[in-house]
């Protein structure tokens, strides 16, 4: 196993893209920063989780708390960003603008990113900062085959529960993703044995469902409050809405399939671990 212990390791790296990034965003707005500090939150938070699974800790209440809140409120920028995205390579080919959705999502970005400034400017380093003192501490006893074997064993106990999401795509993303990440910090070649190539994919899929699904939820809102039905684009909203949907229900169908493949070899690794 790599020393030190691997779960202080890969803390200690994404707690300095965090840091790096929240810097960024306090000096001026920033897209690409508001992605990766979102994405270094998701891995902090996994790598917590992994923490609390292998030592059976008992931390204090919400030792995330402020982390979160940063997190949510980057998100509605980032929600608003991935929009803005969508309509720069629309799936229709008819070749609509959507200049009055365009203009509305420039609009709400301006206030989104106010939002962001002010959150980042608020945030307590010291929270991240505690968890790293907490992770240090305990490095001598996350240094040992015993703990690497503990990990592996969790990993799997927790892909074989995500049977229980599969009608739940959201939220089965979101449990891909931390196990991708567990699977990512495992030292040497085992990721590739932990499925790394399958889980990427799966959840590659299920993030664009769902940045599909936040730009449908927006436009629906746009449609219903703001924009006239005598506009032409109202109209055009429409065909776009559909062609998405379609888009989506394909994305959705492959990465379930995916999915319950990969299940399927795990517990038949299992099954056979059990009668070896």
């Amino acid at each position: 196993m790599d020393t030190p212990a691997f779960i202080v390791t890969h803390w200690q790296d994404e707690q300095k893209v965090f840091l790096k990034n929240l810097e960024l965003l306090k000096d001026h707005s920033d897209k690409d920063a508001v992605h990766d500090i979102r994405v270094a939150i998701k891995k902090l938070r996994a790598i917590l989780e992994l923490y609390i699974f292998l030592t059976t800790e008992k931390l204090w209440e919400n030792p995330l708390n402020e982390t979160e809140t940063l997190f949510k409120v980057l998100g509605r920028q980032r929600d608003i960003d991935i929009c803005l995205e969508k309509l720069k390579n629309p799936v229709t080919h008819s070749g609509f603008t959507f200049h009055e959705l365009s203009s509305f999502f420039e609009s709400v970005l301006k206030k989104a990113r106010q939002w962001t400034s002010v959150a980042v400017r608020q945030y307590d380093e010291n929270e991240i900062g505690r968890i790293k003192v907490l992770l240090k501490s305990e490095e001598t006893h996350l240094t040992n085959e015993v703990t690497l074997q503990k990990a592996m064993t969790i990993i799997t106990s927790q892909l074989l529960e995500a049977r229980q999401l599969l009608k739940l795509p959201h939220q089965l993303r979101q449990h891909l993703k931390k196990i991708f990440y567990w699977v990512r910090m495992l030292p040497g070649g085992l990721p590739v044995i932990f499925h790394e190539k399958e889980l990427h994919e799966i959840t590659d899929d299920l993030g664009i469902w769902q940045d599909n699904e936040i730009f449908l939820a927006r436009l629906r809102h746009f449609k219903k409050d703001f924009l006239p039905k005598t506009y032409d684009e109202y109209g055009q909203l429409r065909i776009l809405t559909l062609e998405i949907r379609n888009v989506n229900k394909l994305l959705l169908s492959k990465a379930l399939r995916k999915t319950r493949k990969l299940l399927k070899t795990v517990a038949l690794n299992e099954k056979e671990k059990a009668l070896s």
